[in-house]
């Protein structure tokens, strides 16, 4: 009988310090806001709670599920670095509800199917 093979152990550090590279190698063409959700991933990753205990890796994985179609989708709508705070409020209601831009709400999620 053949074992399943189980996915290898989340590496906080390996995944920020592969983050960071491909931010480093990123076409300049990409999106600052692109840029911005990547690198506030890669302090997910780093850093940890009042309770020192890290964010989990699932969070962080929901985060982006959650973000990364909108942030596709809107990044060029707003300069989030420059923005007031009611900009960059509105621009976040636009990215979890998706129908208020009239993307449609069912767009892939980034994280692959379980199995």
């Amino acid at each position: 009988m053949k074992k399943e093979t189980e996915a290898p152990p989340f590496n906080r550090a390996a995944a920020a310090m592969a983050i960071r590279k491909a931010i480093r190698e990123a076409s300049r063409s990409v999106p600052k806001n692109i840029f911005l959700l990547a690198d506030w991933t890669v302090h997910l990753l780093e850093r940890r709670s009042i309770r020192k205990k890290e964010v989990a890796g699932s969070t962080v994985v929901r985060y982006l599920d959650a973000l990364s179609s909108g942030f596709l989708a809107l990044s060029h709508t707003i300069d989030i670095a420059n923005a007031d705070q009611e900009e960059v409020t509105d621009f976040y209601q636009h990215i979890i509800d998706p129908t208020l831009s009239g993307l449609d709400p069912r767009v892939a999620s980034l994280s692959q199917p379980k199995a």
